[in-house]
């Protein structure tokens, strides 16, 4: 629009001129017809020496949270650069069409660029198109520019409540049990007592053993510290979800182990990864460990069609079982049925009778 008007412009200068013969109308439609010469020039040249990349937000993005990804604005020329604009799209791995956003950037060398996910998985996001303007906006020549990002969206950390009754303890397995049993470094020391074959390395006290030439072994206070086997069930049974239902199961799973966790110290969690072909597992002690489960869950999201059978997973003992169908087993007993629709506000009020 701003280039017609200007072409307008000159038309009508010109035509003045000649019109009216006069000289200074006809220095003026010359200078405009240099400057609209050297505005074209210049977008080119400012469009040829100028680079973007889109760089990870230094926080952890969570659910319907903006996310401040960084775009590093770099200019190789001398003249200062004016506005650009950037072509940016992004979508869920589960869908096919991106959603598109065009945002304006001024020169700064850091720009922080706000990205907000509505749904728990792995948000794609993709530099598409750039385009440099002139100091007069006359013109905006664009060119194909790619940087991809892949951004883990989390949800918001809400814990589900569990109560622990008399009988529960049968719920829980002792923590020796566990395959990747946590440190008991924090245990505090009984009495110090002279090796004995069968006693681990981590348990020698290499201090007193290296003043009395002899080796000596911490023993450790006996607290048995209780655990929880949890399997996330990604399985969908040939059922196509979609986001709202993969974000909710997320969100559940997220809530599910936090809950658990004010219970136990520690929680075994299963899970089935298309990339192994089996089960995997891991000890989720706090919330970077639930975030790094949810990330794998994310991954092998790829495989929920896959149909594979709980016992694959090789537990032995009764576990808790989190379905993509919203409902929370403990063996073969039903615990609780959620909702999509309804989820945050069930697992702020609903509590769990163990």
């Amino acid at each position: 629009m701003k280039k017609i008007a200007f072409l307008l412009f000159a038309v009508l200068t010109v035509y003045f001129a000649s019109m009216y013969r006069l000289a200074s109308l006809t220095t003026l439609f010359i200078a405009q017809i240099l400057v609209f010469v050297a505005m074209f020039l210049l977008s080119h040249y400012l469009l040829h020496t100028t680079n973007i990349m889109l760089q990870s937000p230094v926080k952890i993005a969570q659910k319907e949270r903006d996310a401040l990804c960084r775009l590093s604005v770099r200019h190789a020329g001398r003249i200062p650069v004016g506005l650009i604009r950037l072509r940016l799209r992004y979508r869920y791995l589960r869908e096919t069409k991106p959603r598109t956003q065009i945002i304006s950037l001024d020169a700064a060398h850091m720009q922080e660029l706000p990205i907000r996910g509505f749904y728990c998985g792995l948000l794609h996001l993709e530099t598409d198109r750039l385009w440099a303007c002139d100091y007069l906006q006359l013109f905006s020549p664009g060119k194909q520019i790619t940087n991809v990002l892949t951004l883990p969206i989390f949800p918001n950390g809400r814990a589900l409540r569990f109560v622990r009754t008399a009988g529960s303890r049968e719920t829980f397995v002792p923590i020796e049990r566990m395959q990747y049993a946590p440190d008991n470094s924090s245990q505090e020391i009984r009495q110090i007592r002279e090796y004995r074959p069968g006693d681990t390395r981590r348990s020698i006290h290499w201090n007193q053993s290296a003043r009395t030439d002899t080796l000596w072994v911490k023993e450790y206070e006996k607290q048995e510290e209780l655990c929880a086997v949890l399997l996330l069930d990604n399985n969908t049974a040939g059922t196509a979800l979609g986001n709202d239902d993969w974000s909710a199961f997320y969100e559940l799973a997220s809530a599910v182990i936090l809950g658990l966790l004010q219970c136990v110290k520690a929680i075994q969690v299963y899970w089935y990864d298309p990339a192994y072909a089996a089960f995997r597992q891991q000890t989720v002690c706090d919330i970077e460990q639930c975030r790094m489960v949810l990330y794998s869950l994310y991954k092998a999201e790829s495989a929920a069609e896959e149909h594979k059978s709980v016992s694959s997973a090789g537990i032995s003992q009764d576990y808790f079982c989190l379905t993509t169908r919203l409902m929370l087993y403990y063996g073969v007993s039903l615990l609780a049925r959620f909702s999509a629709e309804k989820l945050e506000q069930q697992i702020t009020e609903r509590t769990i009778i163990l």
